[in-house]
């Protein structure tokens, strides 16, 4: 039996003007997953990302790791999951980059040896070696995007969830966050609208649409039925299309 690191029944959300965002949700996904959470502008994605750290609060069940997420127990489901937010900036507040990717970790209460431990392995995955004394507010999109993921990487989530982690990339840039985010380790979930990023490192696709989760399965699956995507506003890859000879 595959172990969860995210199981949701029946979850439900509605903005303070009464207008529901999720309905009826339900959808695992197991430990170790690289999950793909795809769907229009408006599909619900934004909102069980808020849902999942505790920012917002529904109705319905969440459990984490086997968890299930309530008020008293808060404080260690944010410590189990990650979120690297779309956009850097809303993350990255702090002098320098040590100092932002240090501030986690040091509100858990641990000693500043192991901060420091911890800002050097993260430093070394995410490609930022020499960055320590820089003010993130001078950094590229690119940067910014990798020390955002480092801020969380710190604190050694089981479950990592990323907003549009490729938005307003280049091509290099963009080619370099994925081959980083093959490397990290653990549970991931990715809503995103890039499509050709998902092909490559998704095992799993969540296809949410109204609020509701439409379909769930394996990416090369839910991607190449094209009858399903463009039913909800999405296009099959051109990757696809090109293996498959219609371009």
């Amino acid at each position: 039996m595959e172990e969860y690191a995210v199981e949701i029944s029946d979850l439900t959300y509605s903005y303070p003007d009464g207008r529901k965002a999720l309905h009826g949700v339900n959808l695992t996904v197991n430990k170790g997953d690289t999950a793909g959470l795809i769907g229009h502008n408006g599909a619900g994605k934004s909102t069980l990302i808020m849902l999942l750290n505790g920012v917002f609060t529904g109705k319905g069940t969440i459990k984490i790791a086997g968890m299930t997420l309530e008020k008293k127990n808060l404080k260690e489901i944010r410590k189990s999951v990650g979120v690297v937010f779309q956009n850097p900036d809303d993350q990255l507040f702090m002098p320098t980059v040590f100092d932002d990717i240090a501030f986690g970790p040091l509100n858990f209460g641990l000693s500043s040896e192991e901060v420091k431990k911890r800002v050097g392995e993260v430093i070394t995955s995410m490609k930022l070696e020499g960055f320590d004394d820089r003010m993130p507010h001078h950094l590229s999109t690119g940067e910014k995007k990798r020390v955002s993921i480092a801020t969380v990487l710190a604190m050694r989530p089981s479950i990592i969830i990323l907003d549009e982690p490729s938005s307003n990339l280049d091509p290099k840039g963009r080619r370099e966050l994925i081959k980083l985010l093959k490397t990290i380790e653990g549970t991931k979930i990715i809503a995103t609208h890039d499509l050709e990023l998902v092909m490559e490192i998704c095992n799993k696709v969540i296809l949410m649409g109204k609020g509701q989760v439409v379909a769930t399965g394996k990416t090369s699956e839910i991607l190449a039925d094209e009858k399903l995507l463009e039913e909800n506003d999405l296009e099959k890859p051109l990757s696809l299309k090109v293996r498959e000879g219609k371009v």
